[in-house]
Parts: C-alpha cells; structure tokens; sequence
C-alpha cells in the first residue's frame, strides 16, 4: 500500500540550489500549458524533466484555482527556488517536515524564502509525497522478477504523465483542509519545487512537492 504524504505549513546568504531557467512555461495559460505534447508524455524515473513536473503543478494550483472562481497564482522564481531547496532537503531527511533543522537560517519556509531573495508579507508552504506509478483507486500491487509493478489482475501498471502526476497532488491537497486553505488562500504568487526520484517502499519511484506562497 502506498499513500500520498501531506504536509501543510502557513505562517504571516543563498543556498547551493540549481536555479530554474525555462520561464517559457509562465508566459502560458494554464489551458494552452496542458495543450503541449510534454505533459502528456508518461514520465520516465530515469529521465525526470523537473522543471515541466513543477511547471505541470503550478499550472494545475491555478486549474484549482480558477474552478473556486479564484484569482490564480502568478510565478515567482523566488518561491520556485526556495520550494526545489526545500524539496532536495525532504528526499536527503526521507520524510515530510516543514522545519529544516539541519541550518538554522533555513529553519521556517519564511526564513527560506527570505534567504532566496523573498520580500513578502505573508506565506505558506505545502508538501507531499507522491509515487510516479498511476496506482489509481486501488493502491495495491505486486512485483514481479523483473521489477515491474503489477495490479490485481497481474497487469503491468502505468507511469504517470506529467500532467496526472501533477493534477494528483493537487487534488490531494484539495481534499485536506490546510492544503486546501493554502492553495485557496489570499496569496497572489506561487512558486512549486520538485526532488529527484526516490525509491521508499519496495522500490516504488516516488517524489516529494513543495509550494511555497506568497503574498504581497
């Protein structure tokens, strides 16, 4: 059995984190972002192209956004980095925390943010788990000899897309109310981060999502 792990956290010198460089994608809406061909593309845990997964999640805040009649989200790559560091933390601790208690000036998600540049008045931070094989309802599976996962009918189970994989996470985080609190909130700016794959429990290929809000 393999859960989704949720974490939600909100709260009124620059670490060694790869900088996002493709902005290309925030210059899109999030119906012509879901359009292109590679989010439609099953992710290979081989081969993780982390900037579309945390473009994929940011675009799928605003589809849940814009379905509440929200105002969505605009990027900041200040945010984005601060959640990708974040995330890099989460796969080396192997767990879900919202506090960094390895360096104290990186301790709070506002302390990160400020620490990447941030100057907002308020935040909040998100964070998730989530295995990359589309398990579906039915979260059950065996393994056969050759590693492939299988359902109840022995039939190999999917990858997720990019696009699946980051709709559900979101809808993870819509149906737990602080998540929902967050991404429904009075913040105006979003930045998502995503870790490179891990493997937990049995192998299973999973990854951890951080959002970091802001509002100004």
């Amino acid at each position: 059995m393999v859960n989704i792990l949720l974490l939600a956290f909100s709260t009124l010198f620059l670490p060694q984190v790869e900088t996002p460089a493709n902005e290309k994608y925030y210059d899109l809406t999030a119906e012509e972002f879901f359009a292109l061909a590679e989010t439609q593309q099953t992710i290979d845990p081989q081969k993780l192209d982390k900037e579309l997964l945390e473009a994929a999640v940011f675009f799928a805040s605003n589809e849940a956004r814009d379905d509440k009649r929200k105002s969505i989200f605009s990027h900041s790559p200040i945010l984005q980095q601060s959640s990708r560091f974040h995330s890099d933390y989460l796969l080396n601790l192997g767990t879900l925390n919202h506090l960094n208690n390895k360096d104290k000036k990186y301790k709070t998600p506002m302390m990160r943010i400020d620490a990447f540049g941030g100057n907002f008045n308020a935040s909040a931070e998100n964070l998730a788990r989530l295995a990359v094989i589309d398990f579906g309802k039915d979260q059950s599976y065996l393994i056969d000899k050759g590693g492939v996962f299988l359902d109840k009918n022995n039939k190999p189970i999917p990858m997720h897309t990019y696009a699946s994989l980051a709709r559900k996470v979101v809808d993870g985080w819509m149906h737990s109310k602080g998540h929902r609190q967050n991404l429904m909130g009075d913040y105006n700016y979003l930045g998502c981060g995503v870790s490179s794959i891990v493997k937990i429990t049995d192998g299973v290929p999973e990854i951890y999502f951080t959002q970091n809000f802001g509002k100004k």
